[in-house]
């Protein structure tokens, strides 16, 4: 389940990053209009079309902004890394060849560590982060569940009087113990189910079954443990839902706060047009009285 998400969680941050790159190569298009139009004029259409590119590349990742004086915007991934300079955008990748989740610039360097929010950001955290915990812990309690039983085993004999010659678990460090545990093929009479001292006897399958009841993994028992990892996952689960709702109210307020600045106040467009009619009236009148 774990490898499935991952999986799932790669093919996302291919997709933001190749929607960065995109929202990158719109805002340096727009950069180039800024910078056609005349001197300290500003274009209506294309001071929204950026407001909008920009607004939406939050979503996806922090960024500092700089509004140069022609009127072009440069823009800086986690406020180190430009992706937009004038005209030219700046195209990132994603590769997962270590194991981890990268994000690379042009010249190959890692800027992972630049990226802490929006959406990038919370999926290099779970790929990188939460879900490699999630399976160290996995693999701690199947290496643990595996030694002890086949320690165990190893203690008694089985039917045929002889000890265990094949441990009845295997696992492969390389690949993880969670993912590559297995049973090997032996037979019933090859299970050391008695000890020594009392063959035919099930001594020893006894003493298998007080594992349970032993602390083996970290000073916690094997349920102890497995309860310690779901309740990480219940945790982060619940602290993220509650980052969703906190982060969504700040939104909010960004935006209100946005539109009191620089939206446009209805009131106050009809006061200046009825003032602008009462000048040109005005006007007209003293040309009229002129021509008489």
């Amino acid at each position: 389940g774990i490898g499935t998400t991952s999986g799932a969680i790669e093919n996302e941050t291919k997709a933001a990053v190749q929607s960065i790159n995109q929202l990158a190569g719109q805002i340096a298009q727009l950069n180039t209009q800024s910078s056609g139009s005349s001197a300290g004029a500003t274009d209506a259409g294309v001071d929204a079309a950026l407001n909008a590119d920009l607004e939406e590349l939050s979503q996806y990742a922090g960024f500092k902004a700089i509004q140069q004086p022609d009127g072009q915007v440069t823009v800086y991934l986690g406020g180190q890394t430009p992706i937009v300079i004038g005209d030219t955008a700046i195209p990132l990748q994603a590769t997962f060849s270590s194991g981890q989740t990268q994000i690379l610039d042009p010249h190959g360097n890692d800027i992972t560590s630049q990226i802490q929010s929006g959406s990038l950001g919370g999926l290099l955290q779970e790929n990188n982060t939460l879900l490699p915990s999630y399976l160290s812990g996995l693999n701690t309690l199947a290496q643990s569940v595996a030694d002890q039983v086949n320690t165990t085993l190893s203690n008694g004999i089985d039917q045929n009087g002889n000890t265990p010659s094949t441990d009845l678990f295997a696992y492969y460090t390389t690949m993880g113990a969670a993912a590559s545990l297995t049973v090997n093929p032996i037979t019933p009479d090859q299970i050391a189910a008695a000890l020594p001292g009392a063959p035919g006897g099930n001594g020893n399958a006894l003493a298998l079954t007080q594992l349970a009841n032993t602390t083996p993994v970290n000073g916690f028992s094997f349920a102890q443990f497995y309860g310690n990892i779901s309740a990480n996952v219940g945790g982060d689960l619940s602290n993220a839902q509650n980052d969703i709702t906190t982060d969504q109210q700040l939104l909010t307020q960004a935006q209100t706060l946005r539109s009191q600045i620089s939206g446009v106040s209805l009131n106050q467009e009809a006061t200046s047009l009825v003032m602008y009619q009462r000048a040109y009236d005005a006007v007209s009148k003293m040309v009229t009285v002129l021509d008489a």
